[in-house]
């Protein structure tokens, strides 16, 4: 029975490196032994420093990759939003506008301002707080995140719709002077919706980085 150091266990590179160190004539059985190790590629599991391609699964998970760019989205979503509603929303809300589109008889009157515009202040701030919400979930890697991203992103996409419809079958009828202004950028946020949950709503259902990362 020999005294060799258990050469089966060694990743090739470690065989390489004890067949040069020993001496070939004194043992010549032992450096025989280490040359069919060589030759069957040496210990078939993956070292910590040599691992290979072909032997490592790696493990895919951390903020990185594509995940990046709905994290963008987040960050960005509270500061458009909250210039939309400084700058849209609320001045609808101040008393001659809010009159003025409000009060039977008036030019700009509609039953539908009233209602679209409580409507048009509540979901801002719902996407406001929503995305504010989900990036402290996102780096806090809470297990739950995916889940409400998507519902995120679908709502996001519903308020799209909803503005399109009440625009095609109400205000643009009503108000056919809104039309060209209105209608493109409405047109505009509902592509943007569209792509967002078509790439977004899958990519966080089956993503390993996503399966991997939010686990708490």
């Amino acid at each position: 029975m020999n005294n060799w150091p258990r050469y089966e266990t060694y990743h090739l590179h470690e065989l390489e490196e004890s067949l040069i160190k020993i001496n070939e004539e004194e043992r010549p059985e032992e450096a025989n032994y280490i040359r069919e190790l060589i030759e069957k590629g040496g210990y078939k599991f993956p070292s910590e420093e040599y691992g290979s391609e072909e032997n490592t699964t790696i493990r895919v998970e951390g903020i990185g990759g594509w995940l990046i760019l709905p994290i963008i989205g987040l960050f960005l979503t509270p500061i458009i939003s909250s210039f939309q509603l400084i700058n849209v929303v609320l001045p609808s809300f101040e008393a001659t506008t809010w009159a003025a589109l409000t009060t039977q008889g008036s030019p700009a009157y509609h039953p539908v301002w009233a209602p679209y515009l409580i409507y048009g202040l509540i979901a801002t701030i719902i996407l406001i707080i929503s995305a504010i919400a989900l990036l402290i979930i996102l780096f806090k890697k809470l297990s739950i995140l995916p889940s409400l991203i998507i519902v995120y992103f679908i709502f996001i996409l519903a308020t799209a719709l909803v503005d399109n419809t009440i625009y095609y079958t109400v205000i643009l009828d009503a108000f056919p002077q809104l039309g060209a202004s209105m209608q493109s950028e409405l047109t505009q946020q509902l592509i943007r919706a569209l792509i967002g949950t078509t790439i977004w709503v899958p990519y966080f259902i089956k993503s390993e980085r996503v399966k991997n990362t939010f686990v708490n």
